[in-house]
């Protein structure tokens, strides 16, 4: 049997997950909760990074325990001093939960003081667009992510599959299908054809409606 090519490798990685890959992923992510929790110096540092990987596989999969976890990586990062970790932390709790309450936004605001700019200042921005309500947009904060190489959130919808969602981002932030299908190694036609099934699924009717999509905080998780 030939390996399968780039292309179909892509989507049977992006196929929608059941509920025994479902499993297998919150298996994996508690044991990595679990080992290692009192490592001191770098393991410690390590493996906070290995936990964010465990949130983001859960965000990936839409696990519903998401906010939950990553208040408890968040409450475990500032027992061990990783202000980095603790920031990540609170910016996937806040995508998830969307409002967060005062003291923790002043947290995160003294967690971004302690990291390195700009990168510090981009999460905290992120975090602060996501609970302002009197904001219409959030794309300026999330293209500074996206520019600096971090991790964006991808929209909390079931209806689109994980290349669809990455797509869909990328979009509303206003990328060409072009630099999509090259960050992602497709054809801009390809990109074109997913966009189709985002629009469909999302009974939208192009590129401006999806950035009005993603500004009104999209569907609830």
């Amino acid at each position: 049997m030939k390996p399968p090519t780039g292309q179909q490798h892509r989507s049977q990685f992006y196929s929608k997950p059941d509920k025994r890959t479902l499993y297998q992923t919150r298996h994996l992510t508690d044991s990595l909760r679990r080992g290692g929790a009192h490592s001191p110096g770098v393991s410690q540092a390590l493996w906070g990074f290995k936990q964010i990987l465990a949130l983001r596989a859960q965000h990936w999969l839409r696990d519903p325990e998401l906010a939950n976890h990553a208040l408890q990586v968040a409450e475990w990062a500032k027992a061990e001093e990783l202000p980095l970790i603790e920031l990540q932390a609170i910016d996937i709790y806040a995508h998830e939960h969307v409002n967060i309450d005062a003291a923790q936004l002043e947290r995160a605001t003294r967690l971004a003081d302690m990291i390195d700019q700009p990168i510090g200042g981009a999460i905290l921005a992120h975090i602060q667009a996501m609970t302002n309500s009197a904001k219409t947009t959030i794309e300026p904060e999330e293209r500074l992510l996206s520019e600096l190489g971090l991790w964006l959130p991808l929209p909390p919808t079931q209806n689109l599959t994980g290349c669809e969602r990455e797509i869909a981002l990328f979009t509303a932030l206003g990328y060409s299908s072009k630099h999509i299908a090259d960050r992602l190694h497709l054809s801009a036609r390809t990109i074109e054809t997913h966009l189709t099934h985002v629009y469909t699924k999302l009974a939208i009717g192009g590129r401006e409606e999806l950035r009005s999509w993603f500004s009104h905080r999209r569907e609830a998780a």
